[in-house]
């Protein structure tokens, strides 16, 4: 059985992969798709993670049958905590609700 191939067929196996992959010229709109993709997926991985992660806060702050006070109590002193944090802190964060612009 003869071989029957050229040179330069024989060659290409031998040359590295990253000056063959130079060569190669994505044209704009498959790099602008498989950035789309990329990212999707990892707004994706990262709405999941809230999801699961803002549950499981949940459960631990309001476990099954707990008591009512503590479905009252823990957003109120979360609210309260906040709100000083706002007052002594950062008073910037407070925005505008209608009044004048302060210099």
């Amino acid at each position: 059985m003869s071989d029957t191939r050229t040179e330069t067929e024989k060659s290409w196996w031998r040359t590295p992969l990253l000056p063959r992959m130079a060569s190669l010229q994505p044209r704009e709109d498959q790099v602008f798709l498989l950035l789309t993709l990329a990212i999707g997926a990892l707004t994706g991985l990262a709405v999941v993670a809230f999801i699961l992660l803002t549950e499981r806060l949940g459960m631990r702050l309001y476990p099954v049958g707990c008591a009512a006070w503590r479905r009252v109590l823990i957003p109120v002193g979360g609210s309260l905590g906040i709100g000083y944090l706002l007052f002594r802190y950062f008073l910037d964060a407070r925005g505008r609700a209608g009044g004048p612009i302060k210099p």
